[in-house]
């Protein structure tokens, strides 16, 4: 009798993992796999090599017609400016012009407004300052937004992948540890994503929206301290969520 207690004494102890916390009363029977989850981020900062720039034009008429033709007239000029600045045309993009017709406050006068938005690709973006001057000087009446890139996007969002894979992997390490705990296997993996809106068609509408380098500029910060982006970069970002299953309390013996 006493030599079938001792077989079964070490099949106990041969069982791997989870099964042996649950028969040695760590984990009780039936309980879910035990798990540790972390969330590792990375940034990479890159020099931008390009930059989206869109630009608008609105004028006021007397009625849809007039302020039509006038955006249109100036579109044109502000082409042609674009074209001067050493901007190729497939590198703009020209919205369609959009009318609104309506009676200004207090009065029976029709009054029609017409807008129209260019988004125009920099290929060097320390022109930017000296590219939104002249421009506005060519016919657009506003800036709409400026949105610093990168064409080497894959690479630099890669590298901070592997950082932030690094960093779950460490994280739940640290955890592992503190708690007491051993055996961390991976079991699921999941990137999180972050979308910036881009609209096209900026009043009262949008001809869709397209997805962003999933980056951010500061043209502000100089000291890139605190998390900021550094002056002049861009910042390439990645977020990994990660779940390990780990096997129980670590053995000391």
């Amino acid at each position: 009798m006493n030599g079938l207690k001792c077989i079964f004494l070490i099949g106990i102890l041969l069982l791997p993992g989870t099964a042996t916390a649950q028969y040695l009363g760590l984990i009780p029977p039936g309980s879910p796999q035990p798990t540790v989850s972390v969330t590792g981020e990375a940034v990479v900062y890159v020099t931008p090599d390009n930059c989206n720039i869109t630009l608008g034009i609105e004028q006021k008429g007397k009625d849809a017609q007039t302020a039509q033709a006038v955006v249109a007239s100036d579109s044109k000029r502000l082409v042609m400016a674009l074209n001067q600045f050493g901007v190729a045309q497939s590198d703009i993009q020209i919205d369609l012009i959009m009318v609104e017709s309506h009676h200004p406050y207090a009065s029976s006068d029709q009054e029609a407004v017409a807008r129209q938005s260019l988004t125009v690709t920099l290929r060097d973006p320390a022109k930017v300052e000296t590219f939104i001057a002249q421009m506005l000087a060519s016919g657009a009446t506003s800036v709409l937004g400026v949105d610093f890139r990168t064409s080497e996007l894959r690479k630099f969002r890669d590298q901070a992948r592997q950082g932030a894979v690094k960093a779950a992997r460490e994280k739940a390490e640290i955890l592992a540890n503190e708690f007491g705990v051993s055996g961390l296997t991976p079991f699921s993996i999941m990137e999180q994503k972050t979308w910036e809106d881009s609209w096209y068609g900026y009043w009262w509408r949008s001809r869709g929206m397209s997805q962003s380098q999933n980056i951010s500029f500061d043209a502000r910060n100089a000291g890139g301290q605190n998390g900021d982006v550094p002056t002049g970069q861009i910042a390439v970002r990645a977020t990994i969520s990660a779940v390990f299953t780990h096997s129980g309390p670590i053995d000391k013996k």
